[in-house]
This record gives structure tokens, C-alpha cells and sequence, in this order.
């Protein structure tokens, strides 16, 4: 009885995990087949992970197929993080901050891979790491990342559509 409980427990969780895969590989597809939503997502990852370091000097690592994206977002990114903080932060009364960003050409973010699916350190959709102070700290704004928060905090809801009669 108690083996059969742990072999329908482990299938569950298998098709959970599944799930999850799949979500990661609809992902890449889009990032993929929507370069211009793609852009316009890593400009505003940049700039948020600036506003949440706060930081005058950050170095970005992304998918060295993603750098001339990267390359081309930095200075809109970079206005628009001066914006907001200009006009929402009251502390640096009305002036923009400064901001000096690089990219690491020397460390990238990996590639995607199918076969590598839930391995988020093998393999990155997209989006980028900001690191500041020599690398001490660290705001991770990848699309992994983001997807992986989303599927913990689902899981119940997950389990509950896929397995409605479980309890």
C-alpha cells in the first residue's frame, strides 16, 4: 500500500516536472520567434535590475547570442532607469543618478538547450545578470530565473489541474 502511495506520488510529481519543461521550451520558442518583444523585454530587465541595485557602476553578463541585443537596448535602458529614478525617487531631489553599465565579454550566460530543460545553470532562455561591486552583488533578471519563481509558487494550482481528484 505505502509503495504504491510513493510510485503515485513520484509519477505526480514527474508530470508536474513535465510541465514545467514544456513551459521553458514554449518560452524559448517565443524569445525566439518575437525578437522585437524579445528587445524590448531585455531593456526593460535591464533597467529594472539597475533600479534594484542602485548601484553607479554594473557589469551585465547575457547569451553571447543575445549581445548585440544587449548592445543596442543599453542606452534606452539606461535613460529610462535615469527617468524613473529621477522622477520617482525623492531622495536624489529631481536629479538622475549615475549609471555607468559594461557588458562582461568574458562571461556569458549559457545557451539554450532542449536537452538540458530544467537545468537552469546548463542553459538560459534568456534575459541578463547585473553585478555590481566586483561581482558581490548580484541581481539575476534571467528569463529562467523568472520562470522559476512563477512555477514554485504554482505548483498547488499545477497539481490541482492536472490531478483534480488528488487531495
Amino acid at each position: 500500500m505505502n509503495k504504491q502511495r510513493i510510485a503515485k506520488m513520484t509519477a505526480r510529481s514527474k508530470h508536474v516536472e513535465q510541465s514545467f519543461k514544456d513551459s521553458k521550451n514554449e518560452l524559448a520558442a517565443f524569445v525566439s520567434h518575437n525578437p522585437e518583444v524579445y528587445k524590448d523585454l531585455l531593456k526593460k530587465l535591464i533597467c529594472q535590475g539597475l533600479i534594484k541595485l542602485m548601484e553607479a557602476e554594473v557589469t551585465i553578463v547575457c547569451r553571447k547570442s543575445d549581445l548585440k541585443l544587449v548592445q543596442s537596448v543599453l542606452v534606452e535602458a539606461t535613460s529610462l532607469y535615469k527617468s524613473i529614478m529621477r522622477d520617482q525617487v525623492k531622495m536624489l531631489g529631481g536629479q538622475e543618478p549615475p549609471c555607468e553599465l559594461k557588458i562582461d565579454e568574458n562571461n556569458w550566460l549559457p545557451e539554450y538547450s532542449e536537452s538540458e530543460g530544467g537545468k537552469a545553470e546548463a542553459s538560459c532562455v534568456g534575459g541578463v545578470r547585473l553585478h555590481a561591486r566586483a561581482g558581490r552583488i548580484v541581481c539575476s533578471n534571467t528569463l529562467d530565473e523568472r520562470l522559476e519563481l512563477c512555477y514554485q509558487e504554482a505548483i498547488p494550482q499545477i497539481r490541482k489541474l492536472l490531478f483534480p481528484d488528488y487531495h
